[in-house]
């Protein structure tokens, strides 16, 4: 009974987030995703910053899918209007050389009476993913010429 119970407020949030009229689904927007680097190394790690722009209708929880264009992606829960809140920092790490888009889109998030509906909006940022340079090797030192006495 407990276990139906759950369900059932499971689907009634999800219903009232989805049935709600727009301005009442979306909270806070998102203004950007930046990486602090646009020139990145395989192997290291890349800091990210989603910045979002305060609710004007007062809603706080919306959740944000970002796409790290590597196949890994991750959500995240915006759940005030402070402004430290609003700032989310983030990590990536890429195993390849190549360009890659990161997406920040605003997206249900379905996690029963945990779920949150879409934050406004979507950006992207596109990094070049470089291979390490390695230095070519020293040229050998020329061998002492000896001198030969007669």
């Amino acid at each position: 009974m407990k276990k139906t119970l759950s369900h059932v407020s499971s689907v009634l949030v999800s219903l009232l987030i989805l049935c709600a009229p727009a301005s009442e689904v979306f909270a806070q927007e998102i203004v950007s995703i930046t990486a602090n680097n646009k020139q990145v190394i395989v192997g290291t790690d890349v800091d990210l910053l989603l910045t979002m722009k305060p609710s004007s209708t007062g809603t706080n929880n919306c959740a944000v899918l970002v796409d790290f264009g590597n196949g890994d992606s991750q959500y995240v829960r915006v759940t005030s209007n402070n402004e430290a809140d609003l700032k989310v920092p983030l990590k990536v790490r890429f195993a390849a050389a190549g360009n890659f888009t990161i997406a920040a889109k605003g997206k249900l998030m379905v996690r029963g009476l945990n779920t949150l509906g879409p934050c406004d909006g979507d950006k992207s940022e596109t990094i070049a993913v470089s291979e390490p340079k390695v230095e070519p090797p020293a040229p050998a030192p020329e061998p002492a010429k000896s001198k030969k006495k007669k």
